[in-house]
């Protein structure tokens, strides 16, 4: 199981957070439909399918592009960890 700061030692790029206090301990990499609460999901795309699967995913930490429109979301369950390019985080 590892933590969130765990996690974002690991990001060799800039990064900023939001909903910090609600992250879960991570215990899985899981692709997008298999993930559930514990799981730590990555999203490539930036565009409208990025939100619909951040409001369709159980995963509670995600790393996204920070061009994702987070406020559109209203998700205050979820952590986010916006970079420039998930890829490589």
């Amino acid at each position: 199981m590892y933590k969130l700061d765990e996690i974002l030692k690991s990001i060799n790029q800039e990064y900023s957070i939001q909903n910090e206090s609600v992250a879960e301990p991570i215990k899985y990499v899981k692709p997008l439909e298999e993930a559930d609460e514990y799981s730590l999901i990555w999203i490539k795309s930036s565009d409208d399918d990025a939100v619909n699967i951040i409001k369709q995913t159980k995963a509670k930490t995600i790393i996204c592009s920070k061009k994702v429109d987070i406020g559109s979301i209203h998700s205050d369950d979820k952590c986010f960890i916006l970079v420039d390019n998930p890829r490589l985080a």
